[in-house]
């Protein structure tokens, strides 16, 4: 019990430094509900749109990325690394990198969520069938060889090689809420081998944004 509580203290200070490390190198960043995190720098864009939106969220432990653009980002003596930024961003949920379970990627490029759809084809699954594979599965290599398999390897390198299970899920956007709605698949990581509580990602994921 006193270990937890020193621990709190320790992740509450650091969680301080973190925004100041941010800020030491340029960056800004805002932060709404659930651990949603948008940041600038004038390195990118003027500060007008953010090099990177992600969620971190501390309980389910999961990180949702929704937007990456660092490798855009002018390189000078500040720029930090993509795994440095997601350290900090931890820091400030009193979190660690090493904690996650899952990592996911929102509304994945066309080539991706072609992949998925020829593996529906291919396993006769429906359209908005959820995807889970693992590392014995034929496409296990297909699926990272994707470009979020890499940017996993930037933003947690530590647990990258560690990734049990991958799994994709596509969903059709609330017309109600989008004039034209789209079908936007997720990618997600997993590092939890066995199924458990938390092993449904895209309700913790609803739950925390809002969407259920």
């Amino acid at each position: 019990m006193h270990f937890l509580s020193t621990l709190a203290l320790a992740l509450s200070a650091l969680g301080v430094q973190a925004g100041t490390v941010l800020k030491d190198h340029g960056y800004d960043f805002s932060r709404t509900r659930g651990g949603n995190y948008m940041i600038f720098t004038s390195r990118y864009n003027d500060r007008l749109t953010p090099v990177s939106r992600i969620t971190v969220d501390s309980e389910y432990k999961i990180a949702s990325v929704s937007a990456l653009y660092n490798h855009l980002e002018a390189n000078d003596e500040n720029k930090m690394s993509l795994s440095d930024i997601f350290s900090e961003l931890c820091e400030l949920e009193q979190t660690l990198p090493r904690w996650m379970n899952f990592v996911v990627f929102d509304n994945v490029d066309v080539d991706t969520s072609k992949l998925a759809s020829d593996y529906r084809r291919d396993y006769h699954l429906g359209a908005l069938d959820r995807i889970e594979i693992d590392n014995k599965s034929d496409e296990w290599e297909s699926f990272l060889e994707t470009p979020y398999y890499q940017s996993l390897q930037e933003l947690l390198p530590e647990k990258a090689a560690n990734v049990k299970k991958i799994i994709l899920e596509s969903v059709e956007e609330d017309k109600y809420r989008v004039k034209n709605p789209r079908t936007i698949t997720r990618m997600y990581f997993s590092f939890l081998a066995n199924s458990g509580p938390y092993d449904q990602p895209e309700k913790a994921l609803a739950e925390v944004n809002g969407w259920s």
